[in-house]
């Protein structure tokens, strides 16, 4: 068989998405098969949607039928782009996209390389100007080109992360403001060795204050005076709530501190910064009982791969006690699986070392040999659909939707309500606040005394008699 000539052509009239679910559906028919699916408009509303399915890719020459022809050539010695389609068809492949995804991503790949020939323009020449070029002549004869566009964007950022071409040079002249903000991102940064996400906390709040005292106007440091941090810590109290004012007025101390420490002011302003009274402790933890813990771990349907892996992170919360972040951060190299040890990165970049029980362990093992897709990426919780990258901003969901399975409602359904869980059962069980405060890791002995509240028991021993009342 000639390698130009598919094996077989099949005409179906469907939509496109119904022939992408048949083709999953006998996927096991073609494993040693590659296949192409293409349509045909031919005016008022008919579709034609024709299967290409051959034995090698090698020399296929798929022709996209419309108004003219784009006739794409596989010779990786041709066109500016040839000898990058292999890598990055690779690249693809590691980000768990299926054989179809890929081949109509490289074969748009392809056209642009044939474009780029045809055009005499060289991979130096692939800038934003002549991806708009491109698409101009390539929207003359396809309906459809958004879900295209990003295909193109997403091989020319490739090109950058591997160096192949350069980024384009951006001139942006850089404001006074914007260099102050810079400079207090890199002094929390490098020298206060906060995380990202507390940086770009900090530079909102700071942000906001700047453009409240000043507006337009020339930053003057020398301006600033009690009365005016008063009057807008008063003015956002009526906007926001108690804990995001605590938020404001830690970051403005923190700013005046590196204003004092850089000699920009001579006044200690952070002294004169309200504190706020923090009403937290007032309050009993949010937790559910160990049998609601029990619960809602088996809630967890370990007959799916999502389900094995929600269970992995659930019972990780629930026995170590873990911040959603630090789940987030576990890499494959953190396990030491002669010691039984894990490593945990938790906030302001500590490193702390904790027992692996053998429950928690085998729940990973499991999601390692079952579930986790084979890719390059070290995290050790990875999504589970294309493109493949670490498990971040989903995990508070799973414990919500873990907790509606179960069929409990508490108060809190967020990824800190194991964590609260935990530490009451120890406290219960007659662990020690030093115990504790080791297990959940806390920098401060006034966080752990929180949970001194729930003990109902140890508490009541304390309480005078009241006339009346056993």
């Amino acid at each position: 068989m000639s390698p130009k000539e598919p094996a077989f052509i099949a005409y179906v009239v469907m939509p496109r998405t119904l022939l992408c679910r048949v083709i999953d559906l006998f996927r096991h028919y073609f494993t040693t098969n590659l296949i192409f699916i293409s349509k045909i408009n031919f005016g008022l509303g008919i579709k034609v949607s024709y299967i290409f399915i051959a034995k090698s890719i090698a020399g296929v020459h798929l022709m996209l039928k419309h108004s003219k022809q784009w006739t794409t050539v596989t010779d990786p010695n041709f066109g500016p782009l040839g000898k990058y389609l292999e890598r990055f068809r690779i690249r693809l492949s590691n980000l768990g996209y299926s054989e179809l995804t890929i081949e109509i991503k490289t074969r748009l790949v392809r056209q642009l390389n044939q474009w780029l020939y045809q055009k005499k323009l060289q991979i130096e020449d692939l800038n934003e100007e002549c991806i708009n070029a491109f698409f101009k002549d390539y929207h003359k004869c396809h309906v459809k080109i958004s879900d295209r566009i990003y295909s193109v964007r997403d091989f020319v950022n490739w090109l950058y992360e591997e160096n192949i071409i350069c980024r384009p040079k951006v001139v942006k002249s850089v404001s006074k403001f914007d260099q102050i903000l810079n400079e207090y991102a890199c002094y929390l940064q490098n020298e206060r060795g906060l995380a990202r996400v507390t940086v770009e906390g900090y530079i909102t709040i700071v942000g906001n204050f700047l453009s409240h005292r000043f507006g337009m106007d020339k930053i003057n440091f020398r301006k600033l005076n009690p009365a005016d941090i008063r009057a807008y810590i008063f003015e956002q109290r009526k906007i926001y709530s108690l804990s995001r004012i605590q938020l404001v007025t830690t970051g403005l101390r923190s700013f005046f501190n590196y204003l004092r420490l850089n000699g920009d002011i001579k006044t200690d302003l952070a002294a004169s910064v309200l504190t706020i009274a923090d009403r937290s402790k007032s309050e009993l933890p949010k937790y559910i009982s160990t049998d609601d813990v029990n619960k809602l771990l088996l809630s967890c349907n370990q007959a799916k791969p999502s389900g094995i892996r929600n269970y992995a992170i659930l019972i990780l919360m629930a026995r170590l006690g873990l911040r959603a972040k630090e789940i987030s951060s576990i890499t494959l190299d953190d396990i030491n699986w002669e010691a039984g040890i894990i490593t945990i990165r938790g906030k302001g970049g500590y490193h702390d070392e904790l027992p692996l029980p053998k429950d928690v362990g085998r729940a990973i093992v499991a999601y390692l040999k079952k579930v986790r897709p084979k890719c390059d990426i070290r995290g050790l919780f990875v999504s589970s659909r294309a493109p493949i990258k670490i498990l971040t901003k989903g995990i508070p969901t799973i414990v919500k939707r873990a907790c509606q399975r179960a069929g409990l409602s508490p108060p809190s359904q967020g990824a800190h309500l194991l964590r609260h869980s935990l530490a009451t059962r120890m406290l219960r069980e007659g662990s020690t606040m030093t115990e504790i405060a080791n297990i959940l890791r806390h920098r401060s002995p006034t966080t752990t005394e929180t949970y001194a509240k729930v003990d109902i028991q140890s508490l009541g021993k304390l309480a005078r008699p009241w006339p009346g009342v056993n």
